[in-house]
C-alpha cells in the first residue's frame, strides 16, 4: 500500500507499507535508526534482532511504513493496537536527512487521514515525557493530554508522576492547524 504525504502545496513524499522482510541494506538502515532511539537504554540492536522484531510485527494488528522522499528512505512510522474503534500511532523514527524538516509530521498527518478514512475514530499516541521534541509537537499541534493526565511542572496520571503520557487526537485542533488536510 502507498499513501501520499501532502503539505499545503501538494504531494511531498509517500508512505509505503512494509509487508515483508526488506533487503539487508534497508534492515541495516532501520536497525541504525532504532539503535539511535534505544542508545540510552544500553541495548545493542542487530540486523538479526530487527528481523525478529519485524517477524512478530507482521503477525500483529500493527502496520509499519517507510517514509519516502524522492524515492529515498528517510524514516519509518506506523500504528499498533488497532481495533475497530482506535489505533495508537507509533514507530515514528526520522532516519536519514530530509530536505523537508516537517516531512515526518506530514507523514503522521497522512497516516491519521488514512485511519480516519477507515472509520478509526480514537487515534492516540503514548509519548515519553523526557522526549521533549515529540511532546512539543503533539501538545502544540493536534493532540491533547488524555483524560486523567495533567501537567503541573511534571506529568501526572491521576496525580501520580509518570514517564509516559497518552495524548489523544483533537480533530478540531487538527483542522485548525492543518486546514488543507
Amino acid at each position: 500500500m502507498r499513501i501520499d504525504i501532502r503539505d499545503e502545496n501538494g504531494v511531498v513524499g509517500a508512505l509505503v507499507e512494509i509487508t515483508e522482510q526488506p533487503s539487508d541494506e534497508l534492515v541495516g538502515l532501520m536497525t541504525a535508526w532504532r539503535q539511535g532511539r534505544v542508545a540510552k537504554l544500553n541495548q545493542r540492536l542487530t540486523i538479526r534482532k530487527t528481523r525478529e522484531w519485524l517477524e512478530t510485527f507482521f503477525k500483529s494488528t500493527s502496520r509499519l511504513f517507510w517514509i519516502m522522499e524522492n524515492d529515498k528512505f528517510i524514516g519509518q512510522c506506523g500504528f499498533c493496537n488497532l481495533t475497530t474503534e482506535g489505533a495508537e500511532l507509533n514507530y515514528f523514527i526520522r532516519g536519514a536527512g530530509s530536505s523537508d524538516k516537517e516531512l515526518v509530521i506530514h507523514a503522521g498527518l497522512a497516516l491519521i487521514k488514512w485511519l480516519r478514512g477507515h472509520d478509526i475514530k480514537d487515534i492516540y499516541a503514548m509519548v515519553a515525557v523526557r522526549n521533549k521534541r515529540p511532546m512539543e509537537l503533539t501538545l502544540d499541534g493536534s493532540f491533547k493530554l488524555a483524560k486523567g493526565y495533567s501537567f503541573d511542572g511534571s506529568y501526572r496520571k491521576f496525580g501520580k508522576k509518570v514517564n509516559m503520557v497518552r495524548v489523544d487526537l483533537d480533530l478540531k485542533k487538527l483542522h485548525e492547524r492543518y486546514p488543507w488536510l
